[in-house]
């Protein structure tokens, strides 16, 4: 039933974003999350397998700096869509307290950023969100 219903909830949101109601990377976000959702809705991760509040400087000084900023910062290429070194950049891209639902997240996990996210940095991202995204 459950299996019906997901297929049927995607065809839906298929037909939604083909008729242009959103650009490419908002059509990617979309059903990614949706199927990251799906995948993981019965063994998600919340914060309390966080043994710490991660802030966002835990993160700077971390490999999250070296290995983003790297394309991620401001004047590089990737720059204008997310500078890891800005706060308020980063925290655009997430939805605190819910690391499933963060494009940043999905990005890392099962996007287009995996082979540039190592085992480090997506635990510390997911804790920072799942904590909160604090500064």
């Amino acid at each position: 039933m459950i299996h019906k219903l997901l297929l049927i909830t995607c065809i839906l949101l298929l037909a939604f974003c083909q008729k242009g109601n959103y650009d490419q990377t908002e059509r990617d976000y979309v059903l990614s999350s949706l199927v990251l959702q799906t995948a993981t809705s019965s063994t998600s991760t919340t914060s309390s397998s966080c043994s710490t509040t991660v802030s966002f400087a835990t993160l700077q000084a971390s490999s999250f700096n070296s290995n983003c900023a790297r394309c991620h910062a401001s004047g590089q290429a990737q720059g204008s869509l997310m500078d890891a070194n800005d706060y308020s950049s980063v925290v655009s891209k997430v939805t605190p307290g819910n690391s499933n639902d963060s494009l940043l997240y999905t990005k890392i996990t099962t996007g287009s950023m995996t082979q540039y996210a190592n085992d480090e940095i997506r635990t510390l991202v997911q804790c920072w969100i799942d904590t909160g995204a604090n500064p």
